[in-house]
């Protein structure tokens, strides 16, 4: 089967499975009816600073995809791990377990061979387009990660969440290793985060530009 093709059938998946958990809303109803010929009623609980969806920053993803730094396969593949990525942090966890995900258990998941999603994953974090935590101590006993390496979708690409409220730790860890800015591959949107902000946002690319040389003053 052709990577292009397995792309394609694990967003279908991904889709499909996004679909069984959203509420049968025809269903609510039906029981709300019931329960108010009882005397009681439902109500719908509000989530106040949550976004259920994750947000395409298309501009960044035009100018990634004409400068031919991301291949349309390796949107697909991010496209069709939205479900799998966690509100806030941008890891990639299992929705149930909320653990991380090995790229044994995203293979599975999606319907991948392992080391096809291996080599995609390794190019994909070598362009910045997603990262990983590291454990040196492990690096260092056995030359290897033993354990699994928690797995970040680089949030100027998409992120699931306030866009002015990122997580801090996931901003600092782009803006240190920002290849696709080394690469002058030049976003319109960038992350920015300072160590006296609580979280990191989205900004404009002029306004990053502005903060970065007020922050090179200082």
């Amino acid at each position: 089967m052709k990577l292009q093709r397995q792309f394609e059938i694990a967003e279908q998946r991904a889709r499909q499975r996004e679909s069984e958990r959203r509420v049968d809303l025809s269903e609510v109803a039906k029981q709300e009816q019931k329960a108010n010929q009882m005397g009681y009623g439902l109500y719908k609980i509000k989530k106040k600073n949550k976004t259920p969806f994750v947000q395409m920053f298309h501009e960044n993803i035009d100018i990634l995809i004409k400068e031919k730094y991301m291949t349309m396969n390796e949107l697909g593949f991010l496209s069709a791990l939205s479900p799998f990525i966690a509100m806030g942090s941008n890891a990639v966890k299992h929705p149930e377990t909320d653990h991380f995900m090995t790229i044994t258990e995203i293979a599975n998941v999606l319907g991948f061979q392992r080391e096809t999603l291996s080599r995609t994953i390794k190019k994909m974090l070598d362009k910045g387009l997603m990262y990983e935590i590291v454990s040196a101590r492990e690096i260092k006993l056995y030359k290897r990660n033993v354990n699994a390496r928690p797995l970040f979708v680089n949030p100027e690409i998409m992120y699931k969440g306030n866009k002015d409220e990122i997580d801090p730790m996931l901003c600092d860890m782009v803006m240190e290793y920002d290849y696709i800015e080394k690469n002058k591959v030049l976003l319109e949107w960038k992350v920015w985060h300072t160590h006296d902000q609580k979280a990191g946002k989205i900004l404009s690319r002029s306004t990053y530009l502005k903060y970065k040389k007020q922050s090179k003053k200082k």
